[in-house]
Parts: structure tokens; C-alpha cells; sequence
């Protein structure tokens, strides 16, 4: 990955955080390392097995109490089947106020760059993207909730423009 494809969005997290004054009240971060394990890579009828580890980072910067800027990280690495080996990114910023007595309406609006990264087997699956992200719940009583959103994403595959796409799913 060109790590320069999250310069900007990291300049505009930088930039939003000091034109706002704020400091970050809440610093988390993470890391984990997972295991997988298929008997059916490429889910054909040759049925070949592979172990994959998977590390993976988060991190997050929790400001004024309802936005966040957050940071997700993961590769897969393959023991066998190296040409399989990919990483992906996401940076996020996160705004999810809440008011009312007890805080019961929430608004929660997430806009996210993220991209993803193949050996050049399946170079063809790489792709850098944006993604909105937009909810509003409302809990009127304290035993009935309701929620309705859209999530918003576009992708642009590197070597494959024609499969680049808007996906838009509204939710309630």
C-alpha cells in the first residue's frame, strides 16, 4: 500500500482535531494476532487446506466525548498459499452525540477511507475507498427502540475499473 493514499485523510483528522481546540480525552489501541485455517482455499473442488496468522492493529482518539478518529489495520499471511497474502486499512472519523434525559436519541455519523492490498496474483481485487455511515436512534420508552440509517460506499479498483462501485443500503 502507498501510504500516502491516507495522507490526506490523517491531514484532515490533524486538522479538524486543532481548528477545534480539542485534545484527545480517550486514547485507545490494540493489537491481536489471530489464527485461520481452511480446508478449501480457493472453494473449488481441489479442496486445498492452508493456516493464515492475522495480526492486526486499532486505535482510537476519543475527543469532547462523541467523536472519535479510529484506526483499523489487518493482514492475512498465508503458511502455503503466499500469493493470497493481503493487508487492508481503515481510518475513520466518528461523530455520536446523544441528548435527552438519559441520553436515549443518538445520532451517529462515521465517515471512513480504507483500502485494500493483494500480492499481485489477485492484484486485481485491490482497491482504495470511502464509506458514510449515518443512524439516528430513538428510544421512547425504555422497552421499545427503533433505528433506521444508510450506510454509503464506493470503491475503486486499481486494476479493474470496471468493477469499481457504489453500493448504498439504507436500514431501519
Amino acid at each position: 500500500m502507498n501510504p500516502r493514499m491516507l495522507a490526506a485523510p490523517a491531514a484532515a483528522l490533524v486538522a479538524t482535531a486543532w481548528a477545534a481546540g480539542t485534545r484527545a480525552q480517550e486514547v485507545t489501541a490494540s493489537a491481536s494476532v489471530g489464527h485461520e485455517w481452511t480446508d478449501n482455499v480457493y472453494l473449488t473442488r481441489t479442496r486445498e487446506a492452508d493456516n493464515a496468522i492475522v495480526p492486526g492493529l486499532d486505535a482510537g482518539l476519543g475527543f469532547a466525548g462523541y467523536w472519535t478518529a479510529e484506526y483499523e489495520g489487518a493482514a492475512e499471511l498465508y503458511a502455503e498459499h503466499t500469493d493470497l497474502t493481503s493487508h487492508n486499512h481503515t481510518l475513520r472519523l466518528v461523530a455520536n452525540p446523544a441528548w435527552g434525559p438519559d441520553g436515549e436519541t443518538e445520532l451517529l455519523v462515521a465517515l471512513a477511507a480504507e483500502t485494500l492490498r493483494n500480492q499481485d496474483a489477485f492484484s486485481m481485487l485491490n482497491f482504495v475507498g470511502a464509506r458514510l455511515t449515518t443512524a439516528v436512534t430513538l428510544e421512547p420508552a425504555p422497552w421499545v427502540a427503533w433505528q433506521a440509517g444508510a450506510d454509503v460506499r464506493y470503491r475503486h479498483f486499481y486494476d479493474d475499473p470496471q468493477s469499481d462501485g457504489l453500493d448504498v443500503m439504507p436500514r431501519t
